[in-house]
């Protein structure tokens, strides 16, 4: 069985495990682009709903023309 002082020093040496990519002004970097992520998933959304309907367009548009205009 593994002593008090071997266990402190197991703990302190998990707890160092989860080490924060960086900090800039005193601001985790990879919590703060983390944050993001529902801003660039909502926006990747409307983005590709935009490209759909832009496509979709242009498709009907070229339906819509007369063969001879081709």
């Amino acid at each position: 069985m593994p002593s008090v002082a071997s266990r402190i020093q197991i703990c302190e040496a998990l707890s160092v495990l989860p080490l924060p990519f960086a900090h800039i002004a005193g601001f985790p970097v990879e919590e703060t682009l983390l944050s993001f992520g529902p801003v660039v998933a909502v926006a990747g959304g409307a983005a590709s709903v935009w490209l759909r309907e832009r496509l979709t367009a242009s498709r009907r548009r070229q339906d819509e023309r007369p063969d001879d205009e081709l």
